[in-house]
């Protein structure tokens, strides 16, 4: 089995997986983490630890970084090959049932850098795929970035995350969200990056992201022929340290960048 047919069971089995949580949602039990909004559920544990079980299995020597029990602890070596995974990306929209913004996200990380990602988001049946160098694509079709370029027509999200980002985004994207044509906020970082990969969306702004929270988004949005970069335009890591992301189509992208800074 290649990387990409591993991808696209593990992601096809774990939205059937996640469709039938979201049904019982009521059911599982939840945990506080850093706030009342900041938590996780059963169906992430169940997610994370399936997929995990199916890497050990098929791919033993890698490691897999994950946003649950522990496995978050960046690799020593920033070079290192991984999985990276976010089981339920949108937990809370998951657990009050803000259907379908919530996904699974799951990318194959060389030096630093995507190579192989997916998103599967369970409630609309689809799933986005994409590989180094050989596009993005839903369900079989090819996907691109929009080719708008005016910002006042633009579909912007900017997500204000936790409470003490709030401030930092408001005063920083302050110029793009008097600007922008639409701003919105999903809560899904995953549903957000992939409507910019498919030109549902044109840009999306966050001030503080974990490496599983983009990293297979960034490549789908990257090979849809989107810029994806750090929010002072430099190219992105996924174990750099940064946390800030803006994605785009690269006039859009190079529009904002500079009302950003």
């Amino acid at each position: 089995m290649t990387e990409r047919e591993f991808l696209e069971r593990a992601l096809t089995d774990a939205a059937v997986q996640v469709r039938d949580l979201y049904r019982r949602r009521h059911e599982l039990s939840i945990q506080h983490k850093q706030g009342p909004t900041d938590f996780v559920t059963a169906g992430d544990l169940q997610i994370q630890q399936y997929i995990e079980k199916l890497i050990a299995e098929s791919f033993p020597g890698d490691r897999l970084v994950a946003e649950e029990q522990g496995l978050d602890r960046m690799p020593d070596d920033r070079d290192q090959r991984c999985w990276v995974l976010d089981p339920i990306d949108g937990t809370h929209n998951f657990a009050v049932g803000l259907m379908p913004t919530f996904g699974v996200s799951l990318a194959l990380v060389e030096a630093g850098r995507p190579i192989l990602g997916g998103v599967a988001l369970p409630m609309i049946d689809q799933l986005l795929i994409a590989e180094q160098g050989q596009g993005a694509w839903r369900d079989g079709q090819r996907v691109h970035v929009s080719d708008h370029d005016l910002l006042e027509q633009a579909k912007i999200e900017i997500d204000f995350s936790r409470l003490a980002n709030r401030r930092l985004v408001l005063t920083r994207g302050h110029d793009i969200i008097n600007t922008a044509g639409q701003i919105r906020s999903q809560g899904s970082a995953v549903v957000g990056l992939c409507a910019v990969a498919t030109g549902d969306g044109d840009g999306y702004v966050h001030p503080s992201l974990k490496p599983w929270d983009y990293a297979a988004s960034l490549l789908i949005v990257t090979e849809a022929g989107g810029k994806v970069s750090r929010l002072d335009g430099t190219e992105v890591h996924i174990f750099d340290g940064l946390n800030g992301i803006l994605a785009a189509n690269p006039t859009l992208h190079a529009r904002m960048l500079e009302l950003l800074n």
